[in-house]
């Protein structure tokens, strides 16, 4: 039998949902780079492309996070990406972390509270712990979600999630988010689509891409990429 086709502006609400996950992902690195700073002063400089080397050498961080890999709260690629051949890395910067990463170094090698309400916290917990909980649990859902997000839902996420992000960090305003609602989105291609979904960020080019079904849909991208 076959797939019905998904209404067209269910995709692009999903599409521009995409797009607030990934202003997410800068918003907590954002935080991070903060609390490093606090937490390690002298240790890390944003201004320096936010390299992580002399927070992977500090010797606290650095049994903090060997003892996340054989908790298995850090996987191979993890360490891999920060511990290549087992010593720190000399190259990676903040902006090379996903959002489950950058979680688990905000959570374990700042000041916030470890045990603070970081899964499922309660409506009346307004505390950090709990608003960056929050945003990665709207990362899992839409990143797990379908490839479809009716209207009325899309309404109330994109509120929800842009109250969080403005309650953490000021690197985006209001407006800046609510461009995401208005900002053109380009189809690669028409066919029949399905309910599966791949999103993609090409952070080098400043490009993000989104797999439904067989169709390639994108923004933000160079003319070589369209």
């Amino acid at each position: 039998m076959a797939t019905a086709a998904i209404p067209q502006n269910e995709i692009e609400n999903t599409m521009r949902m995409g797009l607030m996950i990934h202003r997410s992902q800068d918003v907590l690195q954002d935080v991070l780079s903060t609390q490093l700073q606090t937490t390690y002063p002298g240790l890390f400089d944003p201004s320096n492309g936010g390299k992580l080397f002399d927070i992977l050498t500090d010797q606290k961080a650095n049994q903090t996070l060997l003892q996340l890999k054989k908790m298995k709260v850090l996987n191979a690629s993890q360490m891999k990406l920060l511990y290549p051949s087992g010593n720190p890395s000399t190259t990676v910067t903040l902006k090379a972390l996903d959002v489950t990463l950058t979680v688990v170094l905000l959570r374990n090698i700042t000041t916030l509270n470890p045990k603070g309400s970081w899964e499922n916290p309660p409506t009346s917990d307004m505390s950090m712990e709990a608003q960056i909980g929050r945003v990665k649990k709207y990362r899992n859902k839409i990143s797990h979600g379908g490839a479809s997000l009716t209207d009325a839902a899309f309404q109330t996420q994109f509120k929800e999630l842009k109250a969080l992000l403005l309650s953490l960090s000021t690197i985006y305003t209001s407006d800046d988010y609510d461009k995401l609602l208005t900002d053109p989105l380009h189809a690669a291609g028409m066919t029949y689509l399905t309910d599966n979904k791949c999103t993609v960020k090409n952070s080098e080019r400043n490009c993000s891409f989104w797999l439904i079904g067989t169709v390639l849909y994108y923004t933000d991208c160079p003319p070589a990429y369209k």
